[in-house]
């Protein structure tokens, strides 16, 4: 009995290293070249709007971990997102907008039995955002896609898009009848490097 206890003790230690040699560790750094599109729409008492549009640069910094599947690899990161800011001049006047982000992504990297491997991935959030003298924290999400290419079994590079939307909020004035409608979302051209341990 205690042979076949120690034995079985033994064969779940070898199952969980085989397990644990499955999941890796990593930590990405990306320069990304962002479309920015933020918008103040007046809805009440007239309608009227103003937008800016403006090209940033920005980073994002993440540590996650890679879990390998029989078709290839989930990954689960957390992410801190900054980007420059925007600006335009509305009626002589400069308006700048302000991002930065922390979201909680999963990816799919697909098995393509070569170094290069397409990716999709999904991620929810939080965003600080800054448009003009309006400050918000608000909900937001992600999606991507893209390629990396393993240089070797610890370092790949990474090349990706990503639709982000940063804000997408309403406020209200009773006394003076007044709806404004905010919204900002990001196109955004992603090129990192990850380093797994």
């Amino acid at each position: 009995m205690k042979k076949s206890l120690l034995l079985a003790f033994v064969a779940c230690l070898f199952a969980v290293n085989a397990e644990a040699a499955d999941i890796k560790p990593y930590v990405s750094a990306k320069a990304k070249f962002t479309n920015i599109r933020a918008k103040a729409e007046i809805i009440r008492p007239v309608n009227d709007e103003t937008a800016l549009i403006d090209n940033v640069f920005g980073y994002n910094v993440a540590a996650g971990v890679g879990i390998k599947m029989a078709e290839g690899a989930l990954r689960l990161e957390a992410e801190y997102v900054q980007n420059n800011d925007a600006e335009k001049k509305i009626a002589g006047e400069k308006v700048k907008f302000r991002s930065q982000a922390a979201f909680a992504n999963a990816y799919f990297d697909f098995d393509t039995n070569s170094n290069f491997r397409p990716y999709v991935g999904l991620g929810f959030g939080v965003a600080e955002v800054k448009f003009g003298n309006k400050r918000k924290h608000e909900f937001a999400y992600n999606y991507s896609a893209g390629i990396g290419y393993s240089l070797n079994d610890h370092i790949a590079f990474d090349l990706g898009y990503r639709y982000a939307s940063y804000a997408y909020f309403e406020e209200k004035n009773t006394i003076t009848d007044t709806k404004i409608k905010y919204t900002a979302y990001a196109n955004e051209i992603m090129l990192g490097l990850r380093l797994s341990f």
